[in-house]
């Protein structure tokens, strides 16, 4: 029987509704391209599907994550380095939140009060937190603290040992695992560059806060980088909201318009026009 991967992380911007049509565009390239690279990681939503879908055992390609939060990218390494240990402290942790509720946790995370979380733990009290906080939502303060609230979870869905143990199994080498800008990650010729940002403001209510502020400016410079990566060879796919922002900067490109899920709450039936936008040079 097959194991089934699902990200171990729910994160704003996750993929899971836009990965059937992602994974068909990418399946077709599967001869076409040398290393698949995601400088937008966040959750992985794309990177389990494709893993259940066999893609990178067939394959063999190697594969390049990145993200700009600290803490995740730490969360991911603890994870391929030593998924044993990380399961053991999540279980104290765990234990920890039952005894003393979600805001001691909180507390520790940031280091506010009391003996702050570090290395490991505090892995492991991101994984906590995420499954126990208002709809797994991450945000964080000018301070850079996380400031999200308790969610109601009865009981919570706490990530399991055996979600860690296949993780560990499916990620990249440690040293292809990144926590950086966006444009410091290199591209090369015949790379699959998946790009999935925080998406274009459709409303003033919409969801940017990620490690950061990702406004007008950013979309305009994330789209001066999509443009340079195209013309150095690479075949790039990006996703973002269905704007006319978006439609007029990505004009010269291929453009498939979709509706999918919005809102990473398991209770959201509401629906958003989205975007695909792939680079010129892809062949379909």
């Amino acid at each position: 029987m097959s194991s089934t991967f699902k990200p171990v992380i729910k994160w704003a911007g996750g993929k899971k509704s836009l990965s059937k049509q992602l994974s068909q565009i990418i399946l077709e390239q599967l001869d076409g391209f040398d290393r698949y690279v995601e400088p937008f990681f966040g959750g992985g939503g794309l990177f389990f599907s494709l893993n259940n879908d066999m893609f990178f055992k067939s394959s063999k390609k190697k594969i390049i994550i990145n993200d700009i939060n600290k803490d995740l990218m730490n969360l991911y390494k603890d994870i391929k380095r030593n998924p044993k240990k990380l399961i053991s402290v999540h279980e104290k942790v765990k234990q920890q939140y039952h005894d003393h509720g979600f805001y001691y946790i909180r507390d520790r995370y940031n280091g506010s009060k009391g003996h702050p979380y570090k290395g490991i733990y505090k892995s492991a009290a991101l994984m906590i937190l995420n499954k126990t906080c208002y709809n797994g939502l991450y945000r964080v303060n000018k301070s850079g603290e996380f400031n999200v609230p308790v969610g109601r979870y009865s009981p919570p869905a706490f990530v399991k040992a055996n979600e860690v143990l296949l993780t560990s199994n499916i990620l990249p080498d440690l040293k292809n695992i990144h926590n950086k800008s966006y444009e410091k990650i290199e591209i090369r010729k015949n790379d699959l560059v998946y790009l999935d940002p925080p998406y274009d403001i459709e409303n003033k209510n919409s969801f940017t806060s990620y490690a950061g502020e990702f406004k007008q400016n950013e979309q305009e410079k994330l789209h001066k980088y999509f443009e340079k990566i195209v013309k150095i060879g690479a075949k790039v796919i990006l996703s973002n909201s269905n704007t006319k922002s978006m439609r007029d900067l990505y004009s010269s490109h291929k453009i498939k318009r979709i509706s999918a899920p919005r809102g990473i709450s398991p209770k959201s039936d509401r629906k958003a026009k989205e975007l695909i936008i792939l680079g010129n040079n892809f062949q379909n």
